[in-house]
């Protein structure tokens, strides 16, 4: 929780006035931007210039996986490769507590804290102790986590900073399951995009085995399958027979129709 020994405060005290406009121009910032790795960085660069943590990692919850996806934040030696690591949630685990319970968990030591272990041996390095993990969520759905570390033990925000931490988080989150809905959207849109122009091209065609390649182009490219055919079904031999097929137009029009009986 967010609550325990030795809270801490901002990293440079700033007039409200200064708080309230960088809090104003961040926000503003997130809001316009679409590119998730530059909404990361500006989101770490921001946590790190208003409050003292020296290892911040931002990730982005993969839901059918279940696992973190790192996309970036600090670290003193500003090993990128560490932050866009990926982790699997494993039950037990701090990070999964804060997923599935979106809430957030406060640690006084980050190096000792058995729930972590996979973070146990950056933080012993870094000298990482006081640690908050904050789920970045939006609308009951966790969209992915931040964790932020300080070399101050037990070091935790309290009041009004914490609040500014909160916003942020929380407009990080707006934005992302945003971007979440509209690529959805784009993803359903271009699986229809085929199908609209067959209907459409279908009407300009005139002869029927035209339209049949039309069709059995379109479904062999879109489904990706291995061998795509069109049977007619002979009424008196009670039998279906290959009308059209991908082989047939990948290998010419002169082969046998292959049957099967009904």
């Amino acid at each position: 929780m967010l609550t325990g020994h030795q809270m801490g405060q901002p990293k440079k005290p700033l007039a409200a006035e200064q708080q309230i406009l960088s809090l104003g121009n961040v926000l503003q910032r997130l809001r316009e931007e679409d590119n998730v790795d530059i909404l990361i960085e500006m989101t770490a660069a921001y946590l790190q210039g208003q409050f003292d943590y020296q290892l911040i990692w931002i990730a982005i919850y993969d839901r059918l996986n279940h696992i973190l996806l790192g996309k970036g934040g600090v670290i003193p030696n500003n090993d990128q490769n560490f932050l866009r690591q990926r982790l699997v949630l494993n039950p037990g685990d701090m990070l999964e507590q804060v997923v599935i319970s979106q809430s957030p968990v406060g640690v006084a030591d980050l190096g000792k804290e058995p729930r972590a272990s996979e973070w146990h041996t950056v933080a012993n390095k870094f000298k990482i102790q006081g640690t908050v993990v904050i789920p970045i969520r939006y609308r009951n759905n966790c969209l992915g986590l931040a964790l932020l570390g300080s070399q101050r033990w037990g070091y935790l925000l309290t009041g009004e900073a914490r609040e500014r931490l909160l916003i942020v988080l929380g407009e990080l989150g707006a934005v992302l399951y945003r971007n979440e809905i509209d690529l959805q959207q784009k993803q359903v849109k271009r699986s229809e995009e085929p199908w609209l122009r067959l209907v459409e091209n279908i009407s300009n065609l005139k002869k029927l085995d035209q339209k049949l390649e039309a069709i059995v182009t379109v479904t062999h490219q879109h489904i990706a399958a291995n061998r795509t055919n069109v049977y007619w079904f002979d009424r008196q031999g009670r039998y279906f027979w290959c009308r059209m097929s991908s082989q047939m137009l990948s290998m010419g029009r002169g082969q046998t129709p292959e049957k099967a009986s009904a």
